[in-house]
């Protein structure tokens, strides 16, 4: 489980199949299941 909490000014732009809007939640978002195989580049 995991959730993104984003500012107004703040977007998911490029993250669009590893996280989604929580309905009724202005600026959170889900996990999916699709950000599992994903990997940061640090």
């Amino acid at each position: 489980d995991g959730y993104l909490v984003l500012g107004a000014a703040e977007t998911v732009i490029g993250l669009t199949t590893a996280f989604a809007p929580v309905e009724g939640a202005r600026g959170i978002y889900a996990k999916t299941a699709a950000a599992s195989s994903l990997q940061a580049a640090i």
